[in-house]
């Protein structure tokens, strides 16, 4: 078990499962009776998030400085 946090995704042979803030802080899972392969990831939509902002800012930043090299050849005596 770790600390209860939003972006923990759980899984029991496969397929989704609630997770629960169990001691407070901690997450647990109820797990049926027998043998089960159980997975937790930890996906955090503020990840994603900060990669589609990142993105964007290289591709703005590329396209200016684009923009800034066209001006200067375009200015530049012949």
């Amino acid at each position: 078990a770790g600390t209860h946090y939003p972006g923990w995704q759980a899984e029991i042979d496969g397929e989704p499962t609630e997770i629960y803030k169990t001691n407070v802080a901690l997450r647990g899972i109820v797990v049926p009776p027998g043998s089960h392969t159980v997975t937790m990831n930890f996906r955090p939509i503020t990840f994603y998030v900060g990669v589609g902002v990142s993105l964007g800012t290289a591709v703005i930043l590329l396209l200016w400085l684009g923009l800034i090299g066209i001006n200067r050849l375009r200015k530049r005596p012949r």
